[in-house]
């Protein structure tokens, strides 16, 4: 049997950060998915798209999310805690907010 005793709880702002960056994640994954699709050709003449201007609109949806990702960080933490839920270890937080995160957005409108 493991004993417990010897195990250090993650703080409440190292957990804080580790839940942001799972939820920050889970918003770059879609857009790093979507970048990975080449850009329709315009044909010869046609100057092919910077990569900020393939960019900005695939991420610009995702960048509004992500400046909600800190206040559901907040939330979800507290979700956990008052469900008396330890974490010991950093991939624990970042598995809660990435999971969690990911559920959200498959309930968007």
């Amino acid at each position: 049997m493991e004993s417990q005793a010897n195990e250090q709880i993650l703080s409440t702002i190292i957990a804080l950060l580790y839940v942001f960056l799972g939820i920050v994640l889970s918003l770059v994954i879609p857009v790093l998915r979507k970048l990975a699709t080449p850009p329709p050709s315009g044909g010869k003449d046609v100057r092919p798209p910077s990569w900020f201007e393939r960019l900005w609109p695939i991420a610009k949806p995702y960048v509004l999310l992500g400046l909600l990702s800190l206040a559901l960080s907040v939330v979800t933490l507290a979700i956990s805690q008052s469900q008396h839920v330890e974490m010991h270890y950093w991939y624990q937080a970042f598995l809660l907010g990435y999971f969690f995160d990911s559920t959200i957005q498959k309930f968007k409108p």
